[in-house]
């Protein structure tokens, strides 16, 4: 009797925690939302329901020394499918840091029907990650050293400097039959070399790092991604992939899709002499703001310079 009691509540424990795994959907160039929602608005639904800096601040401990299984159970964070989806998008697409995730599972009481544990999948090992990290630390500090803390700048200069700081430092790439290695911030910040999620995860990080506000944007239907940034209390959208060149070319970059309004970035401007228009529907349309959808640094196709407090740069006529 009591070898069949045993068995009877292992099957209950069974049935009331589920794990399903539900790796990342990586794609050549970006790293899918399969949702039609914008990721912004899975993570803004998400902090409704729990303490959103407690949860990043929890995860990132426990994920630092890539445990497999973390307990969630005081979080109470319901469960429901749509719940799940806004926790991949919180993720794998709005933590930078998490760059060694390389899938998530999920438990839940089916009782209280509430999310107990998460189970993550990781491509390195702790001691490969923590190495990762520093290295990517330590890159994107020095691309700060005179942004990061400096009251002089406004949110424009420092969106802009870090536009073209990450396109000098990088060009579009992959390793051959693995896109994902070269889709976060360290293919970036190290590497070099990345896809359209890798310069936006590094763009994102880095614009926190000075106080920004920063979320990743991307269309299935252009299999890209890229990134919307707040400038003064308002959204714009940034595209540092398509303005990096192709066959790079050292200090050269373009400021065609920078800080644009959805209806320029949807439509291009037929005067710029690339083929910057993004004229999918399936993005995040929130950036209406059109005050910078013709502005100056279009005319400059060289990195702008931070020197002695001032910003220099060369334009097309001079």
């Amino acid at each position: 009797m009591k070898k069949l009691i045993a068995l009877m509540l292992s099957f209950c424990m069974i049935l009331s925690i589920i794990a399903i795994a539900m790796p990342a959907s990586t794609v050549l160039g970006a790293t899918v939302d399969p949702s039609e929602e914008s990721i912004k608005g899975h993570v803004q639904k998400l902090a409704q329901i729990v303490d959103l800096s407690a949860l990043r601040e929890y995860l990132f401990e426990h994920a630092w020394n890539c445990e497999e299984s973390i307990d969630v159970f005081d979080f109470g964070i319901p469960y429901t499918l749509e719940v799940v989806e806004w926790l991949k998008s919180f993720l794998y697409y709005d933590f930078p840091e998490l760059f060694h995730l390389s899938g998530f599972g999920y438990g839940y009481n089916t009782k209280r029907n509430i999310i107990t544990r998460l189970n993550f999948r990781y491509s390195y090992d702790a001691g490969a990650y923590h190495a990762m990290y520093y290295e990517a630390v330590e890159s994107a500090q020095q691309l700060l050293q005179d942004i990061k803390g400096n009251g002089n700048l406004t949110e424009v200069q420092k969106a802009l400097l870090l536009h073209d700081r990450v396109a000098v430092n990088c060009e579009y790439g992959y390793e051959a039959g693995n896109a994902a290695k070269s889709a976060n911030m360290w293919s970036m910040l190290v590497d070099h070399k990345a896809i359209c999620q890798g310069y936006s995860m590094a763009y994102i990080y880095m614009l926190r790092q000075v106080g920004m506000e920063a979320w990743y944007c991307v269309s299935a239907t252009m299999n890209h991604g890229w990134v919307i940034v707040m400038v003064d209390g308002k959204p714009y959208h940034v595209d540092v992939t398509w303005d990096d060149v192709s066959q790079d070319i050292t200090g050269r970059v373009y400021h065609y899709s920078f800080l644009l309004s959805t209806q320029a970035l949807h439509d291009g401007n037929a005067d710029w002499d690339c083929h910057n228009a993004h004229e999918a529907e399936d993005y995040d349309r929130s950036p209406q703001s059109t005050t910078y959808d013709n502005y100056f640094w279009q005319k400059s196709e060289t990195a702008f310079q931070l020197i002695d407090g001032e910003l220099y740069y060369i334009d097309a006529t001079k």
